[in-house]
Order: C-alpha cells, then sequence, then structure tokens
C-alpha cells in the first residue's frame, strides 16, 4: 500500500508538473523560433529596400547626363571626362562611362579601358534587352565582357530625333560588396545577392566566389521568405527577398543559435 500511495503521489502531483514543463518549452520554443524568423525577415526586407533605393539612384544619375548643359549626341573626350567625374563624385561604385549611338557603337568612353571607345555593343546582352524592352534602364547580371574583369553594367536609353541613344556605366562588384556589408546590421548576419540562376553577384569571399552557385536558391514566384537550412553541421536561417529594380535575390543568413541567443 505505501509503493502504491508513492506511485499515486508521483503521478497526481508531478506527472502533470512534468508535462506543463514540457508544454510551456515547446511553446516557447516555437515562439521563440517565430520571433527570430520575423526579426531576420525584417532585416532583409530593410536591405532590399536600401539596395533597390541605391539602384534606382544610380539610374538616376545616369539619366540625368542626358539633361546636363554639356550633353551632345557627338560628345568630346573632355565631356565624357566631365560626365565620370560627375558619376564618381555621386558614387564610388561607378567605374567609367559610356555613350552609345543608336547602332549600338560606344562612339565616346571615359575611364580605365580607354581601347572600349568605338566598340560595337549590337549583340551584347545588355544592350539588346535594353533595346527590346518599353522600360528605358536595365541592370545587367555580373559579366566580363569586352575588359576581362567581372562587371556589372547599367544602362538608360533616350529617343532623340527618333532614334535610341545609350548611355551606359559599370559598377565595381567590390565597392557594391563593401555597400552591402555596411548595410548588413545584426551579429552573425550575412548577406550575398543571386539572380535567376542561383549565381552570386555579390557574396562574400568565404562563402563564395562572383558567378559561383549558391547553395541556396529561392523559389522566384515567392517574392519573400524565410527558410530554415543546414550548413556544415548547423543550423541556419536564411531570408530571401527579390529586388525590385533588377532579377536578383537577396539572401540573408543567420545561425539559429545567435539568433535564438
Amino acid at each position: 500500500m505505501r509503493i502504491q500511495l508513492i506511485i499515486g503521489l508521483i503521478v497526481i502531483f508531478i506527472l502533470p508538473h512534468a508535462l506543463f514543463t514540457l508544454y510551456f518549452h515547446i511553446q516557447f520554443t516555437t515562439s521563440l523560433k517565430k520571433a527570430d524568423i520575423l526579426n531576420l525577415a525584417a532585416i532583409s526586407e530593410s536591405q532590399r529596400n536600401t539596395i533597390d533605393l541605391f539602384l534606382q539612384e544610380r539610374v538616376v544619375n545616369l539619366f540625368t547626363l542626358f539633361h546636363s548643359r554639356e550633353f551632345s549626341i557627338h560628345p568630346s573626350v573632355r565631356e565624357m571626362a566631365y560626365y565620370l567625374q560627375y558619376l564618381r563624385q555621386v558614387s564610388d561604385a561607378f567605374v567609367d562611362v559610356g555613350f552609345l549611338d543608336s547602332k549600338g557603337i560606344q562612339i565616346g568612353y571615359a575611364g580605365p579601358f580607354p581601347y572600349l571607345q568605338g566598340k560595337d555593343y549590337s549583340s551584347e546582352k545588355w544592350f539588346t534587352t535594353l533595346m527590346d524592352q518599353e522600360k528605358g534602364y536595365f541592370i545587367s547580371d555580373i559579366y566580363k565582357g569586352f575588359r576581362n574583369k567581372p562587371h556589372f553594367t547599367i544602362a538608360t536609353k533616350q529617343i532623340i530625333d527618333d532614334q535610341a541613344f545609350t548611355m551606359r556605366s559599370t559598377l565595381d562588384p567590390d565597392k557594391f560588396y563593401m555597400f552591402l556589408r555596411t548595410i548588413s546590421h545584426g551579429k552573425g548576419i550575412e548577406s550575398a545577392l543571386i539572380n535567376e540562376n542561383g549565381l552570386y553577384q555579390v557574396v562574400d569571399p568565404d562563402r563564395g566566389e562572383l558567378s559561383g552557385v549558391s547553395e541556396f536558391v529561392p523559389n522566384i514566384g515567392q517574392t519573400s521568405g524565410v527558410d530554415e537550412i543546414e550548413e556544415a553541421g548547423d543550423q541556419v536561417l536564411v531570408a530571401h527577398h527579390w529586388l525590385k529594380e533588377t532579377s536578383w535575390a537577396l539572401l540573408v543568413w543567420q545561425p539559429l543559435i545567435i539568433a535564438h541567443a
């Protein structure tokens, strides 16, 4: 009877407390993870908006050149140098500037690659895409092009006397990466940009290389989201947001253990 009484006391008093403890622990852990997901999603959205704004400003900088007092459809070396000086003043991410006629020939250039003067861009993907679309600008994926060096192209077009002229500039991926780092706030936060094929456009060298394949590629049809993945045996939260200005996705990682902390 003593044994039965002890067992009865354990069942009546201790077991319910143990079950309640387990229940509240599960609820707390679930709520904590939801809070971590919401926090990372908010960080990702904030970074996405900042990057979109950065790209919008660079596009506006190029369009401004069409309306400057120095603009001419037959730009001189001095005028192109002035354009580059203006662009470099607003952002050191700009590498050079070029002006193309309606046939895709670069008739004006200023920058560190003078041999690009007179180059024919009519068959380049960014040029054909810009000419075929209604939107007056285009931001390319990273590529090497004639200079055989990774870069992005931002190109704008303006119709003058029924002909489409193009003002283009390239952005330095390293400068873009440094910009991305300055906006990646939070402990353990790491950010990168990939294109629709999952190729890195901007990435920390410790994670991958430019044009390398990302291990995580979000669904194109899903504008944003947060997933839990495993990396090197650790659980990691990764948030994504597709940009509005170009077909890139921003990826933001944070180890789950740091997020919980």
